[in-house]
């Protein structure tokens, strides 16, 4: 039962995080990003778990590299710059979809 609620409450986080993108330029592109392991992590709970899904998070985890090499940007927000948060959110969020995409329940 915690187990369950705890995925429910990381699920509802990873919303939220797509909520506070609402602002950002490329809102859209981040939102989706951001609720799409919400949704294999709802799936997980509703008893439905596909190997497929581990590709979107690998894929993730290529794209946070990408942008973690390409980053030219000198702007620092508070720790780190934009595109670090970036890459280390899409790593949070690739870990987590390979994670409830390969586990059985």
């Amino acid at each position: 039962m915690i187990k369950k609620f705890t995925i429910l409450v990381v699920s509802l986080v990873f919303i939220f995080f797509g909520y506070l993108q609402s602002n950002d330029p490329d809102a859209l592109l981040w939102i989706f990003i951001y609720c799409l392991p919400a949704i294999v992590s709802i799936l997980y709970l509703l008893n439905y778990s596909n190997v497929k899904f581990a590709y979107i998070g690998i894929f993730y985890i290529f794209y946070a590299v990408y942008i973690y090499i390409y980053n030219f940007e000198t702007n620092v927000m508070h720790i780190f710059d934009e595109k670090t948060n970036e890459s280390l959110g899409l790593i949070i969020t690739g870990i987590w979809i390979i994670y409830f995409s390969l586990k059985k329940k």
